[in-house]
């Protein structure tokens, strides 16, 4: 496909705000994450060509992205998915040490996406011969990487149709996928099985014909079972002069023609330009992001609709802000746009227009620029001097950090550096650190967080997480050889597990994990021997009285077990009491 026929696989609108960039100098808010593979990029080799093209977070934290990879002299591209843990390493629990691979002839992965039950869909094409096609190819994979056998043909649908460009996962766990490449639009969707579902469209497939050529990039799945596509609308064989295109369908296949005219907004731009991203707010609007054509230079475009399809003009320029110059901007605009919990909105970019990199810009809920993210609103990186690269997508970690994958090849024949994947994490401003130490204790254990974020093992004292404002953070401790776990500081639980919430600060808690270590009670009366006992987080057992000419009624004649002995916390002392002289 062309250069400008990717752009119109992909979001823009028309000419509205443009912001010149400056420099790449970063503050605190879209920082590199320096607890994410040590630099906060984290680097695959390869041996051959290879790219990543799609990313999603697990809910431990675990980042899942998918591409392809082609061996030295192998003649056509394998699948490809690999997986790090939330520290940035390879997962060395899927597939091959964080990597696997599929034959489905000469196939790339374009979107993935990862159900509750932790499986992996992929969805991608699939280089066909006689005749010559690209066809779209599903897989699925099970948590360990392996293929998924109850998933189609031993975990692969297809080939059928043509190349996929976006995947969701509704909740009954049945799986759309948009095909993208023009010239209708084209849905797609599966029962969990990987069967046509016989209920959506015609057995299982929606076709929308228009009299110009319709390009799909992105979908979203809305509350209540609804779809919405967005890409790009053209006259027949004429790329030149597109506009931006969302369609919203019923659950059932059929045009929602409560939206826009008949189920389709169709916004002029007065330039070329495409939609590649789409993200639903929690009030029902919709953010698109994508590119435009200005003059030679693409720019970063960004929109934000009604629920009913109509532009809100409260945001930015009449409903459009544009992010780029003729120095300094977005080559190919913006691939994702991601929204954070406080409501501000990232966007990312695929290359810059003044060398091989890539771009992050941050805005405000209205659309303006955050001063506060990067410099004046944008972060730009790059991987090397001595090597060319860029980003396919992005995602968003549920603390707001943000996740972008890509690859790098030479910039020039002998160059230093090579082939291989590259993900990059990023900090948000709108998080402090968490920070859990365990304290001096009889005991140990480990502990982690829910979000991901917090790792520490049985010989770590001290672990330092970042986590959004105003979330939620569960502790989880988990024990060993029977201890039992007290929490102090900034948390409220019981038992194994508390919750932290996150203020506008750093938060610290502390957890002991401790053993009974049977104190000496004999002797003593029997209240403060109850005292010791649960102090020493063991339990009173059963207590018997005896008759004793040499101990005071009251006080414990004997023990068991005996002093010093180590056991599991709340592990019962005996006692036998005086009850003194006969």
């Amino acid at each position: 496909m062309s250069r400008f026929g990717r752009a119109l696989a992909r979001s823009a609108l028309g000419v509205a705000v443009l912001v010149l960039w400056a420099g790449s100098a970063q503050a605190d808010g879209g920082a590199l994450d320096p607890t994410f593979a040590g630099t906060g990029i984290a680097t695959m080799a390869l041996a051959g060509s290879g790219d990543l093209n799609a990313v999603a977070v697990q809910p431990d934290g675990k980042i899942v992205a998918g591409g392809f990879v082609g061996l030295p002299g192998a003649q056509n591209g394998l699948l490809a998915v690999v997986r790090y843990t939330a520290a940035g390493s390879l997962d060395p629990s899927f597939g091959h040490n964080g990597l696997v691979t599929t034959d489905v002839g000469t196939g790339v992965i374009y979107a993935l996406a990862v159900q509750p039950d932790g499986k992996i869909v992929a969805a991608g094409g699939s280089y066909q011969q006689n005749p010559s096609t690209w066809e779209a190819v599903f897989v699925r994979y099970n948590v360990d990487g392996s293929l998924d056998s109850t998933f189609g043909d031993g975990g692969i649908v297809g080939p059928t149709s043509a190349g996929n460009a976006a995947i969701a996962i509704q909740p009954d766990g049945k799986i759309v996928t948009l095909v993208g490449g023009g010239p209708n639009i084209a849905l797609f969707r599966y029962n969990a099985d990987g069967s046509p579902d016989a209920a959506f469209g015609w057995g299982g497939q929606v076709v929308t014909s228009s009299p110009n050529s319709e390009y799909g990039a992105a979908l979203a799945l809305v509350p209540g079972g609804r779809i919405i596509v967005a890409g790009a609308s053209s006259s027949p064989n004429d790329l030149t002069n597109a506009s931006i295109l969302m369609r919203r369908y019923n659950s059932d296949g059929s045009l929602d023609t409560s939206f826009g005219s008949n189920g389709a907004v169709v916004t002029p731009a007065g330039v070329p330009a495409s939609a590649s991203s789409v993200v639903l707010q929690p009030d029902g609007k919709i953010l698109l992001a994508g590119d435009a054509l200005v003059g030679s230079q693409y720019v970063s475009a960004l929109a934000r609709y009604a629920g009913d399809g109509a532009l809100d003009t409260s945001f930015g320029d009449q409903g459009v802000v544009l992010t780029g110059g003729a120095n300094l901007g977005y080559v190919d605009g913006a691939h994702s746009v991601l929204l954070q919990h406080d409501g501000k909105i990232v966007t990312v970019s695929d290359g810059l227009a003044w060398g091989w990199g890539f771009g992050l810009a941050r805005h405000l809920p209205d659309g303006a620029m955050d001063a506060g993210f990067g410099d004046g609103g944008i972060v730009t990186t790059t991987f090397g001097a001595a090597t060319d690269g860029g980003t396919r997508a992005a995602a968003l970690e549920p603390d707001g950090k943000v996740v972008v994958v890509g690859s790098t090849w030479p910039a020039s024949p002998g160059a230093a550096g090579g082939l291989s994947f590259q993900i990059a994490r990023y900090l948000s401003d709108d998080s402090h650190p968490l920070n859990v130490d365990k304290a001096y204790s009889t005991g140990n254990g480990t502990i982690t967080s829910a979000p991901a974020g917090i790792a520490c093992d049985s010989t770590c004292f001290a672990y330092d997480a970042q986590f959004a404002d105003q979330s939620l953070v569960t502790l989880k401790a988990h024990p060993l050889d029977g201890a039992a776990v007290s929490w102090r500081g900034a948390c409220s639980g019981s038992k194994n597990e508390c919750t932290v919430t996150m203020q506008q600060a750093a938060r610290a808690v502390h957890v002991s994990f401790s053993l009974c270590v049977v104190p000496r009670v004999t002797g003593k009366r029997l209240a403060a021997a109850r005292h010791a006992i649960r102090h020493a987080h063991c339990s009173v057992g059963r207590t018997k009285k005896r008759f004793s000419f040499k101990v005071p009624r009251g006080r414990v004649i004997s023990q068991s077990p005996r002093r010093g002995r180590t056991l599991a916390a709340n592990a019962k002392v005996k006692l036998v009491v005086s009850r003194g002289r006969r």
